[in-house]
């Protein structure tokens, strides 16, 4: 089944990278992507932002009642969402990153760690989905004083099962990346 372009996905994966990421970051799923609209994806993979193939299983959580949702209130955004991941695609992946969102769950706000998480240089999968919605002009969470990126696969999965409640569209203007 192809999914619209712009619906968001977790799964959860075996493996030892896996529990890593699903442990670092107290989530229980430890990867997520965004729809192209044609049977392809964008995901943040270990070696960098790549383009991959839609999945389906026991494991793949769609988000097509959280994108039914932000088109509602914005027809578009999905296509749009698709087009900001699509520039991604080849930013390098973010493995300190993964272990700073885990002390940042934590509480800890220092200087350096939120250097970290808000980088746009190299990104873990979740951070991927969180910038390529705010440059195509959708906020997935509107918390203060949340950190740029600060977005673990656990709080993506949060908003796919939630059908999207929370999340923010024409409150902001798209948003431009920054290097």
């Amino acid at each position: 089944m192809t999914h619209p372009a712009g619906t968001i996905f977790v799964l959860r994966s075996g493996g030892w990278m896996g529990a890593l990421i699903r442990l670092a970051t107290r989530s229980s799923v430890n990867h997520t992507g965004i729809a192209l609209g044609d049977g392809r994806t964008v995901e943040a993979m270990p070696r960098g932002a790549t383009i991959g193939r839609e999945q389906d299983g026991p494991n793949v959580i769609w988000g097509t009642d959280l994108l039914a949702m932000i088109e509602a209130q914005r027809p578009g955004a999905g296509a749009r969402i698709a087009a900001e991941a699509l520039r991604l695609v080849g930013k390098r992946y973010g493995f300190l990153d993964i272990a700073a969102l885990g002390l940042t769950a934590i509480g800890l706000r220092w200087g350096w760690l939120e250097r970290i998480v808000g980088r746009q240089d190299r990104l873990i999968c979740s951070q991927l989905v969180d910038l390529a919605c705010l440059n195509a002009g959708v906020h997935l969470y509107d918390k203060p004083p949340r950190l740029p990126q600060n977005v673990t696969p656990g709080d993506i999965e949060w908003l796919v099962a939630s059908d999207g409640r929370g999340v923010l569209v024409d409150r902001y203007a798209p948003r431009q990346e920054h290097t």
